[in-house]
């Protein structure tokens, strides 16, 4: 799963809005040295064919790593349902990237099918500590399209809004659907989502099975199939689970 973001971040390198307040700066992180993908969350195995990922996610603004060159360094939390194989993917969180509106949070969803193109849309301004309900499902019942959406919610699950019918039909997708909520960084000198005194909160985790309801299954911290960063004695990145349905992420700032 360690290149689902790395189309998030070209696209996001390529473009400038404007408009956004600045806000004031986290504890600095280091100059960009080490560029990967490095995630920590949970996911429902693919044996179960998920068909919904959903999660109430804070938004938790930590520093990038500084000196990025011709990279647009960023940190991002969401949720989403992949390929196995991660040649298909539908996600919608929350992002910020150094030199996109000024370091601040939008949000953002991105999704793309087997050899076709990404498709990127952000929009918003949240502030530091909101938090929102972000839902990916594959509308597969009676009657309904067969695609997957994307969906912003209050936290709770009020108020949604389907930002996105992606045309995406994931019943032939290679190597089953995983369901993911995770935290994301592409430089080991970037701070993941949250630190040690405001932690960033994944709460209410819930997904789909096939045309079944939205219930809480067996999840797993992902510690072996995600590049989390094990070369900092000690580690700077860091999860803990709260219940079964609910899990926290941070950095250890540099």
């Amino acid at each position: 799963m360690r290149n689902l973001l790395a189309r998030l971040a070209t696209v996001l390198g390529m473009l400038t809005l404007s408009g956004f307040l600045v806000p004031a700066s986290a504890s600095a992180a280091g100059n960009c040295s080490t560029w990967n993908y490095y995630q920590y969350g949970a996911y429902m195995g693919n044996s179960n064919n998920a068909s919904g990922s959903l999660a109430d996610i804070q938004v938790r603004r930590s520093d990038l790593c500084s000196n990025p060159g011709s990279h647009s360094s960023l940190g991002a939390s969401w949720s989403m349902l992949a390929a196995g194989n991660a040649a298909s993917y539908a996600q919608i969180g929350w992002t910020r990237t150094k030199g996109h509106n000024g370091g601040d949070a939008t949000f953002f969803y991105q999704y793309r099918g087997a050899g076709e193109n990404t498709h990127t849309d952000w929009w918003g301004n949240p502030s530091n500590g909101d938090e929102k309900r972000f839902k990916v499902t594959w509308l597969n019942g009676s009657g309904e399209d067969n695609d997957i959406h994307l969906f912003i919610c209050d936290a709770g699950g009020g108020n949604c809004v389907d930002k996105q019918d992606t045309g995406l039909s994931p019943g032939g997708w290679t190597g089953g659907i995983y369901a993911l909520s995770k935290g994301e960084v592409n430089n080991r000198q970037t701070d993941m989502p949250g630190t040690d005194g405001a932690r960033d909160n994944f709460n209410n985790l819930l997904q789909r099975i096939g045309t079944g309801p939205w219930e809480a299954h067996t999840l797993y911290e992902c510690d072996v199939d995600c590049p989390i960063d094990t070369d900092d004695n000690p580690p700077r990145f860091h999860f803990e689970w709260v219940s079964s349905d609910h899990f926290r992420i941070w950095t250890d700032p540099l």
